[in-house]
């Protein structure tokens, strides 16, 4: 009888993971501890906890990326206003030329 609900819980967790979870979360309000598919909750809690750290992982990663864009762009935008105002002078210079 235990090793029919342990296989009917699993098959509902691979058939139907939405309807799992509803069940799970049911069976824990009703603190109806023997019915839970602990085998399967042990492995969700795993698995979001890889989740999270590669969500954070690539939050890192974009941040990173981020900066080092806004560090290129900063340095550029100085090298930018440089050569406008080099462009600028010689403009000037060829204006007061004529």
């Amino acid at each position: 009888m235990v090793a029919e609900s342990k296989q009917a819980k699993k098959k509902l967790y691979e058939s139907d993971y939405n309807l799992w979870l509803l069940e799970t979360v049911k069976q824990l309000g009703n603190r109806d501890l023997d019915a839970l598919d602990w085998e399967d909750i042990i492995d969700e809690i795993l698995d979001l906890s890889k989740r999270e750290k590669r969500k954070i992982e690539s939050l890192l990663i974009k941040l990173f990326e981020h900066l080092l864009i806004w560090q290129f762009w900063q340095s550029g935008r100085e090298k930018i206003a440089d050569i406008g105002k080099e462009k600028s002078l010689t403009f000037d210079y060829k204006l007061s030329d004529n």
